[in-house]
Parts: structure tokens; sequence; C-alpha cells
């Protein structure tokens, strides 16, 4: 462990000198020079914001301070307008030092914020509207003093509309480029991942593979997932295991959620009940399977048989739907995205999975003949009392999350799973350990999962720490 400390101590050095150089130079060019000091740069302050998120609070301070130590060098001719040595203080500190420091600040929001990159622009806003305030009370005290301004106004009127033009810009333009760059595959370098990927780890969880479902499961009942939940996966993935979800959601309704609730993952990524694995690091699909090519009509015969039955249907990042119900509406407020209205016969094909979507008693019926005529064709398997799901024949979340084991070289004894419902059941069917809330369904109870506390009282975090004693 003393050496991974070791390598990432010369990392940040290293890291924080290239920076500081970086935004030296971009705090001098190129930049609108304001007549009575300081000016618009191109995000000369984004080198230290980035310090601050990739190596904490801590040494982005360090890196902030030894930045503005630079700065008052390169400024130093203005202390010679003081006429005291008080003014001549109050510029060093208040023009250089503690400004520029306050910088170091910026990665305070992270893993607090509704999201990585809303805590990343909150830091930006809140560490310069520090700084402002800084150059706001020079403005004031020494720089009005010294020249009052040509338009009789007060000293805070006119500080706060001079420092606040250049500064105000300053943000705008610096957040919205690290809002822009977290867009981009940029955002695993902001993150840190290179840095995670280098440590020398204890290795505790060295060769150990944990799936959780998502919703009701790592995902609570008040659509968040917790933040010791959150805290648990980062202990367990520092430490060498490998964390992943297996999840009813599309692509498209999943992959917000990473961003929204700062998820982390090191391991593919289970989607549309199994229907397809997609490999985030990497940002493509390693497995995208489609239903029958005679799936519509076997929906249009259903539909018949069950005319109270909605349906979605997924072709690949849109959602057609038919007969939409109070289930549909619900679902598809909880998952987010907009859905295409349309006859069965005018829906494209192929469909990676469709949700079929009623009241339990009605879809146990639905579900009987759906697989009576075409058990050997398809799946069909609740997700949870309202929704019913069908893949393709032999792609569940237990055959892709054991061909993500098989991908990774996970030993069967290191696999563990955790789920709600009975489309868990496949993949708890792996586990060396399998895993439930005590919010799952009967059907897991009865087929006997561990049990541990319901999804609102972090039920994946107790389960990491049962694995902590395992290993």
């Amino acid at each position: 462990m003393s050496n991974s400390k070791s390598h990432n101590t010369v990392r940040w050095l290293m890291e924080s000198a290239i920076m500081i150089a970086i935004g030296t130079m971009l705090s001098e060019f190129p930049k609108i020079d304001f007549p009575l000091g300081g000016g618009l740069t191109i995000c000369s302050m984004l080198p230290l914001v980035l310090i601050s998120w990739r190596y904490g609070v801590g040494r982005g301070l360090i890196a902030a301070a030894a930045y503005s130590l630079l700065q008052l060098v390169l400024g130093l001719n203005n202390v010679q307008y003081a006429t005291s040595a008080l003014m001549a203080a109050g510029i060093v500190l208040l023009d250089y030092v503690i400004p520029y420091t306050l910088i170091g600040l910026a990665g305070m929001f992270r893993g607090k914020a509704k999201g990585p990159r809303l805590g990343l622009v909150l830091g930006i806003v809140v560490t310069f509207l520090l700084r402002l305030a800084c150059h706001f009370i020079t403005g004031w005290w020494i720089w009005d003093a010294l020249w009052p301004n040509e338009y009789g106004w007060t000293g805070p009127v006119y500080s706060i509309l001079y420092n606040g033009s250049y500064m105000g810009a300053e943000i705008v333009l610096t957040g919205l480029v690290a809002w822009i760059l977290y867009s981009t595959p940029l955002k695993r370098y902001f993150d840190g991942e290179d840095l995670k990927q280098g440590l020398i780890h204890v290795g505790k969880f060295d060769g150990v593979l944990f799936f959780a479902d998502y919703d009701d499961t790592l995902y609570n009942s008040s659509h968040t997932v917790s933040p010791e939940n959150r805290a648990a996966i980062r202990y367990f993935m520092e430490r060498g295991g490998r964390f992943s979800v297996a999840t009813g959601r599309a692509h498209r309704t999943f992959t917000p959620q990473i961003e929204k609730e700062d998820i982390p993952l090191n391991a593919p990524v289970v989607l549309s009940n199994g229907a397809a694995i997609y490999d985030y690091a990497a940002g493509r699909y390693l497995a995208d399977t489609h239903l029958d090519g005679d799936a519509p009509a076997w929906l249009a015969q259903l539909c018949r048989e069950f005319p109270g039955l909605g349906f979605e249907a997924y072709h690949g990042e849109d959602i057609y739907v038919h007969n939409p119900n109070a289930v549909t509406r619900e679902h598809l407020s909880r998952v987010g995205g907009a859905q295409i209205l349309a006859p069965i016969g005018e829906m494209p094909t192929p469909w990676s999975k469709v949700i079929l979507q009623q009241d339990e008693p009605y879809l146990r019926r639905v579900q009987a003949r759906l697989l009576s005529l075409w058990g050997d064709r398809c799946e069909a398997i609740f997700s949870n009392r309202y929704l019913l799901e069908m893949t393709a024949k032999g792609c569940n979340k237990g055959a892709m999350v054991d061909r993500v084991a098989r991908l990774l070289g996970i030993a069967p004894q290191n696999l563990y799973c955790m789920g709600d419902n009975q489309n868990d059941i496949p993949m708890l069917a792996l586990a060396a350990i399998p895993f439930a809330p005590a919010n799952c369904a009967r059907e897991v109870r009865d087929w006997g999962a561990r049990l541990l506390g319901s999804c609102d009282e972090h039920a994946v975090a107790q389960a990491i720490e049962i694995l902590d004693g395992v290993y």
C-alpha cells in the first residue's frame, strides 16, 4: 500500500507542475486585459480545478497555493502602488495568494452533488465567486482609493461591476467548457480512473465480481442510490473487486443514471434484462441480441386475446408503445425517455426486448399463454408485479452475467449477485452467495436467497460488508 501512495504522490506532483504551467500560460495568452488589472482568460483556472477534482481538496489547495505564488511573482509590480505596508499586504493576500489558493477547493462537491458533472460545475462557480469576493474587497478598499473611478460611482458599486464583469464571464466560460469536456471520453481522466488502474492494491477482493440489480435493489424507493451504497462499492473496487449492474433498463434509460447517481462501475453492464452487455469503459456493446422476427405477430395475437394488455417494444434507442395503460405511463415516467405510439405492424424491427404491462393476475395468464405457444423461442419473466419482460431464448440476466464472469476470468466461487425479483433468479443461481433485499418478491424469498435489509437500508452496502468478512 505504501508503494501505491508513493506512486500517486509522484503522479500528483508531476501532474500539478504540468497543470500549473498550463494555467500560467493560459493566464497570460490569450487574454483580454482590463485597464485597472484583472482580465478574461481562456479557462486558466480549469487546470487547478482538475487537480482538486482528481486528487482531492487537500492536494488541490497545495497546487493552487503554488500557482498563487507564481501569479504573485508575475504581478509583483502591482505591489509598488501601495501607500502603506497594510495596503501592500492586502494586495499580496487578497489579489493573489488567497483568491487563487481558494480554487483548490473546487473538488469539494465531488460525490456530494446530484451527479458528478453538476458537482464539478458547482465547485467552479463557488470557488470563482470566492475569488471574486477577494478582488471585490481590494477593488473597493485599495484600488478605488488609489484611482477613484471617473464615473463617480461609490467604491463598492464600481468594484463589483468592474471585477464582476470579467469574473462572471470566466465563471460561465470555464463552467461550460468543463461541462462539455466531462461529456467526452475525458470524463475518465476527470474522475481519475487512470489513478485507480495504477494503484497497487492489497488485493483483498482481487478476482471477485459482484453484480447488483438496479431498481429496488441498488436504486431505492426514493429513486436514488444512497451515499452509503456508493461508498461501499468504491471500497470494494479500490481493493480489487469488480462491480457492475444487471438491469432490466435498456442502454437509453440506464446510461443517464450513471452520471445522475454517480454509480461506480468497473465491469461491463448487463442491460435489457439480459438482452445486451455494454462496456461503458470501451463505449461499445459486447453482446446485443434480438427477439425472433416473428415477435410482432406474436404480440398482435396476444393483444387480440388479451385486449387490456399494453407493451413497450425496444428497437435500438427508441421505445415503441402499444395500448399504453397506467403501468406504461408510470414505468416510462420512472425510467425516463419519450415513447413512440404506433400500431404493431408499423413498429420497426428487430426488437431487443418487449415489456408487457398490466396487473399481476392478468400478466400471469398472458405469461402462461405466451410460453405455451412460443416458450421454445423466447423468455418471458417478471421484473416486477406489473412488468413481464420478453427477450430472445437463452437471453436472461443469468446467461449474460455468466458471460461477463467468463470474460473477466472470474471463478464461480468468487461471483456474487443481488436482486429482488423473478428476473434476477437466473443470476442468483450462479452466485456463491445469492443476496436479496428485504423488499424482494415472494418468488425470490421462496427460492432461498439470503435476505438483507431493504433497498432503503443500503442493502448493497450490507452485502459488501459480508464479503469484507469472507475475504
